[in-house]
């Protein structure tokens, strides 16, 4: 388990024993020991005193069972009623989810790690320091991507690149983890400034993922996906929760056309969930509703999105840089 991991675990634990569910927990474990004691001294099975002896035994007792109860959960994960596909939301290192990734990116396709373009801190930058030696060979790989696809010129002087694609614009890069080959969704949702400063909205991350995933469902095959909170850091859009909501609502959306993806994981790093109090049970019941109920509404097969991408295009695979 990573440092962040244990530590929100620890935070989210001691924030469930000081609120009532962690008084109702100590209560239920100490009203169920007095019990058993009370049918004990009820048959005479042990002699009064010597279960008087015992009391910080069964004091150390009630205290595990009140901790066990207010254990945080690390995740959450419900089968899409209809279809062969789970959802799960997890509390965990994105890179070490199987699966395929999905990377938000801006609509230039700017690549180049700077203090005032793409932060080393955001997901892309992680992402590009992790599987590509250098920013130029994972630019490479997407420019040979994007061949084909009509973009906007844009005027002026500007910090990074002036070809700018349309929201929800998708391209595939393949990586390479030890032996194993795995493919990279890049999605351009956000759109960077002539400062490099980018920003997103609800409706274009609305956008983004419906064109996500129509261009998964006609250009991949059937996997696991997984992904991170899109467009809650470097993206500037509020409320996480909110964000996880709409990428459930969009996704089981898309799944009413067809099975394209047998897993989606959204994973919710650890400092994010204790920083912005994210309630994971929360976000387990809205998920779990939505599998049951969505497909059955009378919109669930209406159109998500029409792909945007290149048809044609070659996937290059690269090694985990060291």
């Amino acid at each position: 388990m990573s440092p962040a991991r244990i530590g929100y675990w620890v935070i989210a634990l001691a924030k469930n024993l000081v609120s009532v569910r962690g008084g109702t927990a100590f209560l239920s474990a100490f009203g169920a020991l007095w019990l058993i004691v009370e049918i004990a001294n009820y048959y005479e099975l042990f002699a009064t005193q010597r279960l008087q002896a015992l009391w910080p035994l069964f004091l150390c007792l009630g205290i595990a069972l009140a901790v066990w109860s207010c254990r945080p959960a690390t995740s959450v994960k419900c089968h899409l009623a209809g279809r062969d596909v789970a959802i799960e939301i997890l509390v965990g290192d994105f890179f070490r989810q199987p699966g395929d990734f999905v990377v938000g990116t801006n609509t230039t396709f700017d690549t180049r790690i700077a203090p005032n373009l793409i932060s080393e801190q955001s997901l892309q930058g992680q992402f590009t320091r992790r599987y590509y030696p250098s920013d130029c060979e994972f630019d490479a790989a997407i420019e040979h991507a994007l061949s084909g696809i009509p973009f906007d010129q844009l005027i002026g002087s500007r910090i990074g690149k002036s070809r700018d694609f349309p929201i929800g614009t998708t391209v595939r890069v393949g990586v390479r983890e030890g032996k194993a080959a795995r493919s990279a969704y890049l999605v351009a949702m956000a759109r960077i400034n002539e400062h490099g400063s980018a920003k997103t909205t609800s409706e274009d991350l609305r956008e983004a993922m419906g064109c996500l995933w129509a261009y998964i469902s006609e250009r991949a095959t059937k996997g696991a996906l997984v992904v991170p909170v899109l467009g809650s850091r470097f993206g500037r859009l509020p409320q996480r929760e909110e964000i996880v909501q709409e990428m459930i609502k969009s996704f089981v959306a898309a799944c009413a056309e067809g099975n394209f993806c047998e897993k989606l994981t959204i994973a919710l790093h650890p400092q994010d969930v204790v920083d912005n109090n994210i309630d994971l049970q929360a976000l387990g019941d809205y998920l779990r509703h939505t599998c049951k109920y969505a497909l059955k509404a009378p919109h669930a097969s209406q159109s998500f999105g029409t792909p945007v991408g290149n048809t044609s295009e070659a996937v290059t695979t690269r090694s985990l840089a060291k």
